[in-house]
């Protein structure tokens, strides 16, 4: 929904190129972490014809399938540790009666999706956020979706950063970090996104933080579940030189 409506919007300022940057630097600066509006943006400005660009964009992702894969994937009667009420992670989980679902509260949003969850007779526990590390050494999987993919390092919601590290002492638990269409980018695409982050004074106080790839046993996508290196050379961003600049690397 959040790429179909910019793309609506983006697209009005096609007949004029340098409004057209301004209008995708102004979205980008209202959703600084989102991956997808980072590659709808560069797709749109780097083509030669930016109305099919944006159609293409918005039917990828429509028809995006790595929620299925990752249903698909999950260990039969597993139990499954989540933060928050991720958008395809939750998809995939509402396909699997048989896991059971630890949703951690994090910024008050677990508790929705064990209730979404309940409400369609599946077996979720709503984990305040400090049963974070109980929930994670308790699990089968720990599932942590990304906003956004770069070279290193994935953005996701506050609290993944402790769940992958935890998940990654222990020999009992996998924990998968889930991408979709638009969310692998470049490394000079990431850096808008990733000083997002960084350059925050109180990162603590932040709503996402960033995650080393290297705590992951693997990577869901639209292809599938496999190995996080593998999945990184599907990146297909182009780097839009246009789109960053300033102190926090997206101009404005």
């Amino acid at each position: 929904m959040l790429v179909e409506e910019a793309a609506a919007g983006l697209v009005s300022f096609i007949d004029d190129s340098g409004a057209l940057v301004m209008a995708c630097r102004r979205v980008l600066a209202r959703q600084t972490t989102s991956g997808p509006l980072v590659w709808l943006a560069a797709h749109i400005l780097a083509s030669p014809d930016p109305h099919a660009a944006a159609r293409d964009c918005v039917e990828r992702i429509t028809i995006d399938r790595t929620a299925r894969r990752l249903a698909n994937w999950l260990p039969r009667d597993a139990t499954v540790c989540v933060l928050g009420w991720p958008d395809l992670t939750s998809t995939a989980l509402a396909q699997r009666p048989d896991v059971h679902v630890l949703a951690v509260d994090v910024h008050g949003e677990g508790s929705g999706l064990a209730r979404w969850l309940d409400a369609r007779d599946l077996d979720a526990d709503d984990v305040p956020t400090g049963g974070l590390g109980a929930a994670v050494v308790s699990a089968d999987v720990v599932v942590i979706e990304a906003s956004a993919i770069g070279p290193s390092h994935a953005v996701a919601v506050a609290g993944s950063l402790a769940a992958a590290a935890v998940a990654h002492q222990g020999d009992d638990v996998q924990c998968v970090l889930v991408g979709g269409v638009g969310r692998l980018l470049p490394g000079r695409m990431f850096e808008g996104v990733e000083r997002r982050i960084t350059g925050q004074r109180a990162p603590w106080y932040a709503d996402d933080e960033l995650v080393p790839l290297a705590l992951f046993d693997g990577l869901a996508d639209d292809g599938g579940v496999g190995e996080v290196a593998v999945a990184l050379r599907k990146t297909d961003c182009p780097v839009v030189a246009e789109l960053f600049g300033g102190n926090d690397g997206i101009a404005i």
